[in-house]
């Protein structure tokens, strides 16, 4: 954490999620009070994703042709300030965001309205997004795609929204302990079929990484969280959680779930194919 409060590129979205939260927070009915109550930014794993977001999509377009706007998505968008930080910060990008919750529209208009930020909303699946194919230079996705069931399928589509060349940059929790999505085996397979549709960066061993889950206070872990930074994990009341559990299926979990954060950029092949 000391690592973080020293990073520029942090304390700027830091900020600018203090300010956009306390702007706009009333007009997300649903997400207010999770606005309100604790920032994404201080939560054990966005405080690593969002930058890690940010940095890549900072980098393309700082690479991006001065008369061509770069097309990003955010596949399985939720509403967050991000896309907005994204906007804000380039005038070069163009975010859209699309995710499975029809609800969203309303908030993502009004936001739009009192910000004056054109970010677009589609209401969709990720398995099947009704955008134009090979329309989008970037996708990222922020903790989503371990929880669509559906790997295979979301990963084409992304490789269908994105142009030759394009990046996808995938952030997702893998469950240590088993009580939830995603385990290290379907972790695996899901990293190779990333492998099999995108070229990940050159000399990246991507199943060498798997090997570090063997010691989850050394990575980006709630197990570290937990010891370093309680605060920042969601869970704040372990014994309704543990019967929220029990009752929805997970069994009795003691309101902790030991998570690693996994952080991924690939790109299609320039060639298309």
């Amino acid at each position: 954490m000391d690592a973080l409060s020293a990073d520029g590129l942090f304390a700027d979205i830091c900020a600018f999620e203090e300010d956009f939260s306390h702007k706009y927070a009333r007009l997300a009915s649903r997400y207010g009070l999770r606005w309100g109550d604790q920032r994404l930014m201080h939560q054990w794993s966005r405080r690593w994703e969002y930058p890690y977001v940010a940095q890549r999509i900072a980098d393309l377009a700082a690479r991006a042709p001065a008369d061509a706007p770069l097309a990003v998505l955010d596949a399985g968008s939720g509403i967050t300030f991000l896309p907005y930080y994204l906007r804000a910060r380039h005038d070069n990008v163009q975010i859209s965001c699309v995710d499975s919750a029809g609800s969203y529209r309303k908030t993502f208009d009004r936001i739009n309205r009192a910000a004056g930020e054109g970010v677009t909303f589609t209401q969709a699946m990720l398995q099947d997004v009704p955008l134009e194919s090979a329309g989008f230079d970037a996708i990222y996705c922020v903790s989503v795609l371990e929880h669509t069931g559906d790997y295979a399928a979301v990963l084409d589509e992304m490789r269908r929204l994105l142009r030759p060349g394009g990046k996808v940059i995938l952030t997702f929790d893998i469950s240590l302990d088993g009580k939830d999505d995603i385990s290290p085996e379907l972790t695996r397979q899901l990293l190779t079929m990333v492998a099999q549709r995108f070229e990940l960066p050159a000399g990246f061993d991507y199943l060498a990484e798997l090997g570090r889950l063997a010691e989850p206070m050394a990575i980006l872990s709630t197990d570290a969280a937990k010891a370093a930074d309680p605060s920042s994990l969601p869970w704040k009341w372990p014994v309704l959680k543990s019967i929220r559990d029990l009752l929805t299926g997970h069994g009795w979990t003691g309101g902790f779930f030991s998570l690693a954060c996994y952080c991924l950029q690939a790109s299609k092949p320039a060639n298309g194919g």
